[in-house]
């Protein structure tokens, strides 16, 4: 499933041969963005899709967090 939020939170998982069916949880921005502050600045790779820069406060990336969406994943 490419787009969590338009199957409604629901997502299949498949690794190593075994599937999972899960439910996804997106965070709000003040949960989401410490999370996105720790993957901007370690996986240097990603910076080009952020607008904060590294080290920028975590409130930043939370006014980006909806081009950005952090899930939960819950059992189904």
């Amino acid at each position: 499933m490419k787009n969590v939020r338009a199957a409604g939170g629901h997502a299949r998982l498949r690794y190593r041969g075994k599937t999972e069916d899960v439910r996804l949880q997106e965070l709000p921005p003040a949960q989401a963005a410490p999370i996105l502050k720790y993957y901007a600045e370690h996986f240097k790779v990603t910076a080009p899709y952020f607008d904060a820069k590294p080290g920028d406060p975590v409130e930043r990336l939370a006014a980006e967090a909806d081009k950005h969406p952090v899930f939960e994943i819950l059992p189904a």
